[in-house]
């Protein structure tokens, strides 16, 4: 049984199919789960999980599952990394608070990687996923990721989606205009102030539900001060976060070429044809610390009774 969620709301917004059409680069990687779930990785240094505000945005959300299976998915979970050298994968546990095992051996240190190979076993919280390699080469990937990108000759945003710029494209105006960045608001509500409230210039009402439901009507503003040809953004939305880098931005913060811009659980990947090293690679980004509370009350607790 499926429900209409326009009847629910009691609006429609404008849908934009481009926004969801199918990844522009090859997987690298694939997570298999029950009810013929799949999971694929289109990165090779990727965040998988849940997304939460107060961690930032995860590259790759684990889809498919059922509520009691979703709860017990940390934000973020695991982080997968290809070795550029040896091609090889490995994992590493991020969440203090969760569970993940590997072929039934429990991962626990949150800065060791374990390596994961074609076939093994990964217990994500409650759910059992297969890894399997794709068979897609590291230089066939870049060269499709390249391509992808050097394809728009002007500063651009592209929407991420498994750890890889996915093909949706946003061309940015270089002559100083702020460009708006958000989502349709609904034609239906009507007062003399959201009429006056101006459309986005990228319109992101064409997202999937869990990923839109995280933007804000009029989320951010992105310009080129000409002057100095420097790029800024600003955060509009009271509600909705916003990121560079993983990092929470709330004012005025300047944009470098390969930066990521998080909308949400949303990513972007910011291109400036300038700057060419630096379209396969992306900036190196970490997420904040997931606080282990346990250790910290148990830390307190040592204090109070003066053990070193």
């Amino acid at each position: 049984m499926s429900f209409d969620l326009d009847v629910l709301r009691g609006w429609r917004e404008t849908v934009h199919p481009d926004l969801n059409r199918a990844h522009r680069v090859p997987p690298l990687a694939r997570l298999h789960g029950p009810r013929d779930t799949v999971v694929e990785i289109h990165g090779v240094d990727v965040y998988a999980g849940r997304f939460h505000p107060q961690h930032g945005p995860v590259d790759l959300h684990i889809d498919g599952l059922v509520d009691h299976e979703l709860y017990r998915i940390s934000a973020p979970h695991v982080r997968f990394s290809l070795d550029e050298d040896t091609e090889e994968w490995k994992v590493r546990h991020l969440s203090p608070a969760a569970t993940t095992l590997l072929n039934g051996e429990p991962l626990v240190d949150t800065r060791a990687w374990a390596d994961i190979r074609d076939g093994d076993t990964l217990k994500l919280g409650v759910v059992d996923f297969v890894f399997r390699r794709s068979g897609t080469s590291l230089a066939a990937w870049k060269e499709a990721q390249k391509a992808l990108l050097l394809s728009v000759e002007t500063p651009s945003l592209f929407l991420m989606r498994a750890g890889a710029a996915c093909g949706p494209f946003f061309q940015l105006d270089t002559s100083g205009k702020k460009a708006l960045i958000g989502r349709s608001f609904p034609d239906v509500i009507h007062s003399d102030r959201q009429r006056r409230l101006k459309r986005p210039d990228w319109d992101l009402a064409g997202l999937v539900d869990e990923e839109r439901k995280y933007i804000g009507f009029r989320h951010v503003e992105i310009w080129r001060e000409t002057d100095t040809d420097n790029w800024f953004l600003n955060p509009l939305s009271p509600r909705q976060r916003t990121y560079v880098n993983r990092v929470e931005v709330s004012g005025l913060t300047p944009l470098m070429p390969s930066d990521e811009l998080g909308l949400g659980s949303v990513l972007f990947h910011f291109h400036h044809p300038s700057n060419i090293r630096l379209l396969v690679d992306r900036r190196t980004v970490e997420l904040p610390a997931i606080v282990n509370w346990r250790e910290e009350k148990a830390m307190r607790e040592r204090k109070v009774r003066g053990d070193t």
